[in-house]
């Protein structure tokens, strides 16, 4: 791409703001100081005056001088670049044959280096061509420069004219002697040089005509060579794609040369098909391709197209505001032109990716195109003999066909590879042209903010100016006085505001020391080791200028004492450590410099972050500043101006001595505004340096490809060491579990081991777990001890494919660190060309400084290699060489330990690439991967013994392998335990049997005891009811039968009361009141057996049936402690109705209450008193009260 924005134009921008800034102080000097400075030439004295003179006219010769001075040094370029064009010499583009006989490979592999000599030769041509039209571009602006140089110096004359006058003048009176006159100053010196001044402009314009047409001639030379290296560039693809297919054609021959003709026809015609729908693919790749290279172009010359706005008649205007509305219009163009290239670099970048789809989609089908042709060939041969007619397979032309589909598709390969080259030179350039086009805009931004303010200024001079006329005497002093006061109060708040500027400008600039001082690992590693190298460097410096270079003093460590960075070399410590199967095999330090790396990274970009808050700050004090600036500045010319009118009435003897203020001839100064004018403009372009940092800064933010890739690798080595500590913990989690537990240890797993039992049992499991015996529980203690030694095998296991799943997962993070090295070398490649760039451009300018009488050879030779031009910088003074020298050491320093730095990374990660780098780590981790499965193998068939295999797995066995017996077939299919579970379960199964047979007889001897009992009771409770009935033969035939009733008789006539008569036994059952106790004693008895019953059940059952008594004792004495009075109640029935104190009828007293007993029960008696009313006794009253009974 041609340059957008030429030299020439951004010379004539910077010529309108000057010519404009010019035209404006004139008006102003001519208005104001001029006219006092003219009028107070009579009050200098003749050497002020001659003084005065000579520095104006030397001060514009040496300008001009230095503008021809270098215009003769471009011109100087040109005639070298003339020589080396005129000597250049391109080689012969026809190929010639060697003589002898050569195979097709050799001669392909000739033809290559031929046409790749010849590119490099109109590369070269190219290059000088560009070096060329750059050295005319920069002689037109220089001629241009001259121009404007001798129209000022020209101008510069005639303002001497008061001078010359004054001069003239006091040469006639006798004042001045004419021998003291400088000769510069003569007036037939100022009109030669007048003269000489209007032939060297008309000269200059001459050669500016020259300069231009010989810049369109050499761009047509340029565009014919820049078509001639695309034709040449298209040759040399050609011909490298066909000594790939000579290549192609030598492993392809092995393959396809001894097949039949039948089998060459079918294998063609099969290719054939397959290239089919291979082809479409590619063509939908190249067809994308060209599509966005089609758009490319179409925006690339719609920004060729759009020229700048005309500046020449801007220069001629004298009108601000025209010259403010042009350059608002470069400022929209410059905008307009920076989006157009961003765009364009988008589409560029989107056609470089699509270009890396096609290159792949072409290789496919080169690849398959390289064995049609070849089989082609063959089939060629054989039907040229007579052995195989292809057209019984294959179409009329299918020989033709496949020769020109070759071509096609090695001529779209090279259009497509021409095209995507373009397209990065072209990126390259555009990214060049944004700097610039940028860099254009603020300038011009700048200078028009400069130029609006300046004709503000002028603008409020002017109002000024006009009320000065009708202002009155008093007004006028009383006016000036205030303005003096205001300037004084607002110089003393200024000094506030200058101290919060200089402040944060202190504290950004802090930042930025600590900026330059933070560096990576390496840059501190080989500073430190590099400190002879810099005296080198100092040394170098010095014998340019002829001298020898004064040693400092080094600090250099022995072998014993030298300082071990920790980040290259192991500390002994960790030497003795074991070695362990999972240890860092990347290493610590290659892992600690990428950390260590960016982490310096990050704390740069705090810094920058923080750097760019204070410039913020800085911005907006400098603002703030600037603003009070200009209204000072307002009042300053405002009071020059009062000042001036002051001493125009004093003149006039319309004011006295005494009311001239005192500070009118200071503010008649107009040195003051001028200085304190220039101190604002410093600021206003401080303001733009600090917009153009933050710019940088936001910009560098945004994309930093380089950094961005280290944090990654940094982020994958880390993820590595931390899995390579996790994998050293699983190793010694897994060497614990193999060693035998103890203690708590061995209780815990137990514990589980029963847990994991227990879940594992059924429903029927479940039921039959409450049968125990000895022989099950030892079967219990059996299954336990393998439970725990499952979960031991079980937890090895899931260690073991753990430590898989981490070791694949470092594998990965080795293949993705495999994947970014390339693409981190590529950028710091291109960071390393830059920096020996930067570092050979900072040799040139301190040689250029230090020796200039060789500066132009310098300036040459750099441009001849790298392309880039260097300006001719100002000779270094004597007294100044030793200061500079040594800021320069420090600076090339800076740049060696920089690239050094660059290089040991690049060897660094070439290392990591090598066999012995990353594939070794894969390899060392796919071999302890193996070692694992291996082990892991040997687990699952220890599991395998305890918990079983699947029945599939019984399935594929051979008859010979099957397990024979049931027992062998059972552990098989559910390992040891599922066959100690079944034996256990055999076993309880008999447990329950001889369980159920004893709990039946147990149960079978309770019942007929209770059925005694009852039937005892019944016959007591039949005779006794008989009795009392009248039936006597029927009570004394049952008790005849009873013994029972015998005893109860027996036991009830013992205790008959005293005085009572005997009577015989019926008559006795007859009036007996027994029955409550008979069937108290019964129900007691039942609970008994059921009790004892139940407590053989629950002995028979396996349990503790003392511990479940002691339970119940507890229970039944806390429940008995709740019904304590309940049951002190029914005791006290049990004794009335057994002791008999009294009966019912009979009249007692008891507790206070006299009446008739009216009923006796087991809880409570009811007592009727004299009135009738019925009380009702807790029978434990009758116990624990005195009972008197009145009709005993």
């Amino acid at each position: 791409m041609k340059r957008l924005f030429s030299n020439y134009q951004v010379i004539i921008i910077k010529r309108v703001f000057i010519h404009q800034l010019f035209c404006i102080a004139l008006l102003f000097v001519y208005n104001s100081t001029w006219a006092q400075t003219t009028g107070n030439l009579h009050n200098l004295s003749n050497e002020a005056l001659l003084r005065q003179a000579d520095k104006m006219f030397s001060t514009s010769q040496f300008s001009y001088r230095k503008e021809l001075r270098k215009f003769y040094s471009d011109e100087k370029i040109i005639q070298e670049s003339d020589r080396q064009l005129s000597n250049f010499r391109l080689p012969d583009s026809t190929f010639r044959k060697p003589a002898k006989e050569l195979t097709p490979l050799e001669i392909s592999v000739l033809k290559a280096k031929h046409i790749a000599r010849l590119l490099n030769a109109y590369k070269q041509k190219a290059l000088l061509l560009e070096r060329k039209q750059t050295a005319l571009e920069t002689l037109l602006t220089q001629v241009d420069e001259v121009l404007f140089s001798s129209n000022r110096f020209k101008n510069d004359l005639i303002l001497l004219t008061p001078y010359l006058l004054e001069v003239k003048l006091r040469i006639n009176d006798g004042t001045l002697i004419a021998s003291k006159l400088p000769a510069s100053l003569s007036q037939e010196n100022i009109k030669a040089k007048q003269q000489k001044l209007s032939g060297i402009e008309k000269r200059f314009e001459g050669i500016n005509k020259v300069v231009k047409k010989e810049i369109i001639s050499l761009g047509s030379d340029i565009a014919e060579n820049k078509k001639a290296i695309a034709q040449v560039a298209l040759q040399l693809f050609t011909a490298k794609e066909k000594q790939a297919n000579e290549q192609k054609n030598v492993a392809l021959q092995n393959k396809y040369a001894a097949m039949t003709p039948k089998k060459l026809l079918r294998t063609f015609a099969e290719l054939s098909e397959e290239k089919n729908w291979i082809k479409s693919s590619y063509l939908v790749a190249y067809n994308k391709v060209m599509a966005l290279g089609k758009e490319a172009e179409v925006r690339y010359k719609k920004i060729e197209l759009k020229k700048p706005p005309k500046t020449k008649r801007i220069e001629e205007s004298k009108d601000t505001k025209k010259t403010i509305q042009a350059l608002n219009s470069l400022l929209k163009y410059d905008s307009v032109q920076i989006k157009n290239t961003n765009e364009l670099q988008s589409q560029l970048k989107a056609l470089i990716a699509s270009k890396e789809v096609f290159t792949a989609e072409a290789a496919v089908i080169g690849e398959h195109l390289s064995k049609m042709i070849f089989i082609a060939k063959l089939i060629k041969n054989l039907e040229e003999k007579g052995e195989v007619k292809p057209e019984s397979m294959l179409s009329a032309n299918w020989y033709k066909a496949i020769i020109a589909e070759e071509e096609s598709l090695t001529k779209q390969n090279a259009e497509v590879i021409i095209l995507s080259e373009n397209a990065k030179k072209q990126i390259e350039l555009n990214a060049k042209e944004i700097k610039k086009l940028m860099a254009n805009y603020d300038e011009i931004a700048s200078k028009k903010n400069s130029l609006e303010r300046t004709a503000k200024s002028l603008m409020k001079v002017e109002k000024w100016k006009a009320k000065l006329e009708n202002i009155g005497k008093k007004k006028l002093l009383n006016t000036f006085t205030t303005l003096t006061d205001s300037l004084a109060m607002r110089q003393r708040r200024l000094e506030s505001y200058y101290k919060r500027y200089k402040g944060a400008e202190d504290t950004a600039k802090t930042i930025k020391r600590e900026l330059n001082i933070l560096k990576g690992p390496l840059f501190r590693i080989i500073k430190r080791e590099s400190q002879e190298d810099k005296y080198g460097i100092r040394s170098q410096l010095y014998a340019l200028i002829h001298k020898r270079a004064q040693r400092k003093q080094v600090q250099i460590f022995t072998k014993k004492e030298q300082k071990v960075d920790s980040l290259l070399v192991k500390p002994e410590a960790e030497k003795a450590k074991s070695k362990s199967l999972f240890k860092n095999i990347a290493g610590e330090k290659y892992q600690n410099l990428l950390a260590q790396n960016v982490e310096t990274i990050q704390k740069r970009k705090s810094l920058k972050d923080s750097l760019k808050t204070s410039l913020d700050s800085l911005q907006m004090y400098l603002r703030q500043l600037l603003v009070k600036r200009e209204k000072i500045t307002d009042i300053l010319l405002q009071q020059n101006l009062y000042a001036g009118q002051i001493k125009k009435l004093y003149s006039q003897a319309k004011i006295k001595r005494k009311e001239v203020p005192a500070k009118v001839n200071e503010a008649l100064k107009y040195e003051r505004i001028s200085n304190f004018e220039s101190l604002t403009h410093e600021l206003f372009g401080v303001e733009l340096s600090i917009q153009r940092e933050l710019k940088r800064l936001s910009q560098t933010e945004e994309k930093n490809e380089l950094q961005a890739q280290f944090i990654k690798m940094q982020k994958n080595t880390g993820e590595r060491g931390s899995i390579h500590k996790q994998l050293e913990e699983l190793q010694q989690e897994f060497d614990n579990k193999k060693v035998a537990l103890k203690g708590t240890a061995l209780e815990v797993s137990e514990q589980l081991a029963v847990n994991r039992l227990n879940s594992d049992n059924g429903i029927e499991e479940f039921f039959l777990g409450f049968i125990n015996s000895s022989e099950t529980q030892n079967y219990s203690k059996i299954l336990t001890s393998n439970y725990v030694e499952l979960i031991q095998l079980e937890q090895q296991q899931r260690i073991l494919q753990t430590q898989i799943y981490k070791l694949e997962k470092l594998t990965k993070l080795e293949y993705a660190e495999k994947d970014s090295i390339p693409v981190l070398l590529t950028f710091l490649n291109k960071h390393l060309e830059q920096l020996e760039l930067a570092y050979e451009e900072e040799w040139i300018k301190i040689k250029i400084r230090l020796v200039p009488e060789k500066a132009n050879e310098l300036i040459n030779a750099f441009q001849v290699k790298t392309g880039r031009n260097i300006p001719l910088l100002a000779p270094v003074a004597q007294s100044s060489q030793d200061s500079i020298i040594s800021i320069s050491t420090d600076l090339l320093f800076d740049y060696h330990v920089q690239i050094a730095a660059t290089k040991k990374w690049i060897t660094l990660f070439k290392e990591r690439q090598t066999p012995g780098g990353i594939e070794k780590e894969i390899d060392i981790y796919a071999d302890i991967i193996s070692a694992l499965e291996a082990k892991n193998v040997v687990l699952k068939k220890s599991i395998a013994e305890l918990i079983g295999h699947p029945k599939s797995e019984l399935d594929k066995m051979d008859k010979e392998e099957r397990p024979q017996t049931s027992l062998a077939r059972l552990i098989f299919l559910k390992g040891k335990i599922g066959a100690l579970r079944s034996t256990r379960n055999r076993l309880r199964y008999k447990v329950l049997l001889y369980m159920i047979i004893k709990l039946s007889f147990i149960v079978l001897i309770a019942w007929f005891l209770i059925k005694i009992v009852k039937s005892m009771v019944a016959r007591v409770i039949s005779t006794t009811t008989k009795a009392k009935e009248g039936k006597y033969t029927e009570a004394l035939l049952t008790q005849k039968k009873s013994r029972t009733i015998v005893l109860l008789s027996r036991f009830f006539k013992k205790r008959k009361r005293e005085g009572e008569e005997k009577v015989d036994e019926l008559e006795w059952l007859k009036k007996a009141d027994f029955l409550p106790m008979v069937y108290f004693l019964k129900a007691l008895t039942i609970v008994v057996i059921w009790l004892f019953a139940i407590t053989l059940s629950i002995e028979t059952l396996g349990f503790n049936a003392g511990a479940i008594l002691a339970g119940l004792g507890i229970g039944g004495f806390a429940l008995a402690f709740a019904l304590k009075d309940i049951l002190a109640d029914l005791l006290g029935g049990l004794t009335l109705l057994i002791t008999k104190p009294f009966k019912v009828g009979e009249r007692v007293v008891v507790a206070g209450i006299d009446g008739w007993v009216h009923k006796i029960g087991l809880r409570s008696s009811v007592i009727n008193n004299f009135y009738g009313e019925k009380n009702v006794i807790s029978n434990r009253v009758f116990i624990n009260s005195t009972i008197k009974n009145k009709d005993s």
